[in-house]
């Protein structure tokens, strides 16, 4: 089992999120198998020892990989997690505008531009390697996200990622994209066309998400998921 925890901080009106994808290595595909959003407001060291407890609980415990947006608000939550005894599988990604990757010379983490974790994530919905798991309450907002989720140009040319209103939020989008390219780049989908799933592999590991998924909807009583 291969899973890849994206961390996406946001700051005073924005929500914080987290995304758990699993590889199927057999079926070629990254599948979604929770989508969490923290109530604005919530303070980072409760958010560290959310993630702290994730982290540490089957099927997370062993070998899962953390990837936290380190732009901005990040820093010192990198540094909070890695006091949390995290800093062994935690990576941390500082989102730029310009063209290459660029790996840090010490720790774990890259500059990545935005583009590339966009087109990541494009590139295995547009393959169908991309699947989420039914009942997620969050995959309503997930959607949405994606399909206001866009490409502007400057008048010099250069291109900007983003929700596409200044209310709209991209959270979501960006703590998938986060897992997603980190996935790829660790655990790359072997070649050839992905196996017809039409609902992500039930396994023994499901019972541990229908449980985060109960604790999200007892945050959020009002919530439906979309199934």
């Amino acid at each position: 089992m291969t899973f890849v925890v994206g961390l996406d901080l946001g700051q005073a009106s924005d929500f914080s999120a987290v995304a758990i994808l699993e590889r199927f290595h057999a079926e070629r595909v990254w599948a979604v198998r929770n989508l969490a959003r923290f109530p604005l407001g919530t303070p980072y060291t409760e958010i560290v020892e959310q993630i702290r407890l994730l982290m540490k609980a089957w099927p997370l415990r062993d070998s899962a990989h953390l990837v936290v947006d380190g732009t901005g608000v990040g820093r010192p939550v990198l540094d909070l997690l890695k006091r949390a005894g995290l800093g062994h599988r935690l990576f941390s990604v500082t989102i730029h505008g310009g063209d290459q990757v660029t790996p840090y010379s010490v720790g774990n983490g890259y500059g990545v531009p935005k583009r590339d974790l966009v087109s990541t994530l494009q590139l295995l919905l547009q393959q169908g390697r991309f699947k989420i798991a039914a009942g997620l309450l969050e995959e309503k907002a997930f959607l949405t996200e994606l399909a206001s989720f866009g490409v502007r140009i400057s008048e010099r040319g250069h291109d900007t990622y983003g929700a596409g209103r200044a209310n709209e939020h991209d959270d979501l989008v960006l703590a998938v994209a986060l897992a997603c390219w980190h996935g790829q780049r660790r655990w790359a989908l072997p070649p050839g066309p992905p196996e017809v799933v039409p609902e992500v592999p039930r396994g023994k590991v499901d019972e541990f998400f229908e449980f985060l998924q109960a604790e999200e909807r007892r945050r959020n009583p009002d919530r439906k998921s979309v199934v």
